[in-house]
């Protein structure tokens, strides 16, 4: 099951991200019990940062509701892509050290699965 909300637009909807994904997980362990199967992935497309610092209207995610209920995210890079070079390459984002984007900035490094923007 995968969640695409581009974006939560404030601090009311993060904390509604919150108990959604909340929610959601434990609609999905309520399922697997019910039907005796393995329990659906829980995913999400999310902004490429924690903090929503290109925006006026400060917001961060609920990194510890992603922690505890998503199986994985999926970053969404779009604003750090330089579109101008119209190649398949990796995204240098999530690694560069003079930036505020990073992989350290919150959600576990294992549950980021990142695309590839233009190819």
């Amino acid at each position: 099951m995968d969640l695409d909300w581009e974006f939560p637009e404030n601090p009311k909807q993060m904390l509604n991200l919150s108990i959604l994904f909340n929610k959601w997980q434990e609609a999905i362990k309520a399922e697997a019990k019910a039907t005796h199967r393995a329990p659906l992935l829980l995913t999400a497309a999310v902004y490429f940062s924690v903090d929503f610092f290109l925006s006026d209207v400060e917001r961060s995610y609920p990194v510890q509701s992603i922690n505890r209920n998503l199986d994985w995210i999926n970053a969404m890079p779009g604003s750090i892509v330089r579109r101008w070079l119209w190649a398949c390459r990796c995204m240098e984002g999530l690694g560069n050290p003079k930036t505020q984007i990073s992989i350290r900035s919150g959600p576990m490094p294992s549950a980021w699965a990142q695309g590839m923007i233009g190819c």
